[in-house]
């Protein structure tokens, strides 16, 4: 038997997905005439002839319900019932062998999406089939996506749970390490003041060297740290140091050569300057870097005093393993800052002691013998 062409000019054996019809039919003729008109559109079916027996095979792969009114008086009302129920995206076409227009505003009122005369043509029969199938797959894709929305939604909600979660563990941290800077700020603006009340009255370069640098190891802890002061021909001369880890055969030579190259590379710089690393070293000190190669963390900070001059360099030192961290570059600011404005003033009483013990120096309009500087 020939199949009867499919609506719209497109063949019924060209359909992407096997369409799956139910038929609900008491009469058993009609039941296998129904089928067997499905089964040459290439629609695959399954008869029940009983109400009772179409509920139980009500499933999701159903695409569209064939319901003889004759089944029962109320077949239409409980398969369309069930199909709500179960969220089913099957739909429901009517047959009767008296159509009238109250049998089809009941039909359609009762949820049908098609009412067809007994006996019904084939090709009318696959046409109106083919169309409630799309209409039933169109509604599953719809369903399929509401329930992928559903799940993305639940997912969305799940992972907003977890980053508000996330931001008030962060915010907690934050609030804690604000409250830990803020101690390190006032310790920070206390240390200074501190420092410049140690060192009020001094007028020793050594004994404010030696204050300096305890207070280095109070505030910045354990590091290897030297000061540098300037000598009359522009190099400059170790003034004092502490050794953490140096090798206590070689640390002479090692800070030796640090005043021939470091000290001057850095006394024109008015910001602390932090190295990290061998490479930032070598940007600074070209191949004289290698002298440090056991400490790649540096900080140095050069003293001046208010016409720019060159009081002192400070360089501090560690291994590989114990890096500076901000609140040690911060403490060197304050730290130079207190010990520079120290220097300037020991620089002024001492050229004013020379100038009262030697008035014959050339610098006050006389010759003298006394040589200047700071080194130590």
């Amino acid at each position: 038997m020939n199949q009867p062409p499919a609506p719209h000019g497109r063949h019924l054996d060209a359909a992407p997905e096997l369409i799956r019809v139910l038929v609900a039919h008491p009469l058993p003729e009609r039941a296998a005439a129904l089928s067997q008109q499905l089964t040459d559109a290439a629609i695959h079916c399954r008869c029940a002839p009983t109400l009772e027996e179409a509920l139980r095979e009500l499933e999701p792969a159903v695409d569209v319900v064939l319901a003889a009114e004759s089944l029962s008086s109320c077949a239409l009302e409980a398969l369309t019932a069930a199909i709500r129920q179960q969220s089913l995206p099957a739909k429901l076409i009517a047959l009767c062998r008296r159509p009238t227009l109250a049998k089809a505003v009941r039909a359609l009122r009762t949820g049908a999406s098609d009412l067809l005369a007994e006996p019904v043509d084939e090709v009318e029969l696959a046409a109106a089939v083919v169309s409630a199938a799309e209409q039933a797959r169109q509604q599953r894709r719809l369903l399929q996506e509401l329930e992928t929305l559903r799940h993305q939604a639940e997912q969305l909600e799940e992972a907003h749970t977890q980053v508000a979660d996330h931001l008030d563990a962060l915010c907690d941290e934050l609030t804690d390490t604000c409250a830990s800077l803020a101690e390190q700020v006032d310790e920070l603006a206390q240390s200074a003041p501190d420092l410049r009340a140690r060192l009020a009255g001094v007028l020793d370069v050594e004994a404010a060297l030696r204050i300096v640098l305890e207070h280095v190891l109070n505030c910045i802890g354990p590091t290897n740290a030297a000061i540098f002061l300037p000598g009359d021909s522009g190099d400059f001369n170790l003034g004092a140091y502490v050794n953490y880890d140096c090798d206590k055969d070689s640390v002479d030579v090692l800070l030796d050569h640090l005043a021939d190259v470091l000290a001057p590379a850095f006394a024109e710089e008015n910001a602390v300057v932090q190295l990290r690393d061998a490479a930032e070293q070598r940007t600074w000190l070209d191949e004289d870097a290698a002298w440090l190669q056991a400490y790649p963390h540096l900080l140095v900070a050069a003293c001046h005093d208010s016409d720019g001059d060159c009081l002192a360099v400070m360089a501090l030192f560690r291994d590989a393993t114990t890096p500076f961290g901000e609140q040690a570059r911060d403490a060197l600011v304050e730290i130079r800052d207190a010990f520079a404005a120290r220097l300037a003033q020991i620089m002024r009483i001492h050229h004013r002691l020379a100038k009262t013990q030697n008035p014959q120096d050339p610098e006050w309009g006389g010759a003298a013998d006394d040589e200047g500087g700071l080194a130590a």
